[in-house]
């Protein structure tokens, strides 16, 4: 299976840590749970980056990773019917922090699928750090990646 994942070029060194996951809690996981995002598209990990970015980070430079995850390292895969009430509200959901947090201790699988907040319908992969076959992700690219200048309008008004 390809994944795909958008970072800073600072940390190109360390593709695939999740450190950041250990100090912060992101929509799916509390601080202190090994977890890695990416996902299954690379347009859709420029959006999941994108909107993340401010726009006094309009210059800086990252690299697009294809990720290589074994065939057997098991994936599991949740719908909106698995996931709590407003999983996708900005900020994040503590119901589904707790929930996805839970998934990595319980390392039934290295990776979850989970829908997208940011485009309906598609999918990002949850790529767990406590599970076993975490070692055996391999980077098979690493290419600078720039976003578009016109994704960088003024807002209206400004």
């Amino acid at each position: 299976m390809i994944a795909w994942r958008i970072i800073k070029t600072r940390y190109a060194a360390h593709p695939l840590s999740f450190a950041g996951s250990l100090m912060v809690s992101g929509r799916w996981h509390l601080a202190g749970t090994p977890m890695l995002y990416v996902s299954a598209t690379l347009s859709l990990a420029a959006l999941e980056t994108f909107v993340h970015l401010q726009p006094y980070q309009r210059h800086a430079r990252h690299v697009a990773l294809q990720i290589l995850i074994p065939d057997d390292a098991g994936m599991e895969h949740w719908d909106d019917a698995d996931l709590p009430a407003h999983w996708n509200v900005p900020g994040g959901c503590p119901a589904a922090q707790a929930q996805g947090s839970a998934w990595v201790n319980e390392a039934r699988a290295l990776v979850l699928s989970v829908p997208s907040a940011v485009v309906p319908f598609e999918c990002n992969l949850l790529l767990n750090g406590a599970h076993p076959a975490f070692g055996g992700l391999r980077v098979a690219s690493a290419e600078a990646f720039a976003f578009d200048e016109r994704l960088w309008k003024r807002p209206v008004g400004g």
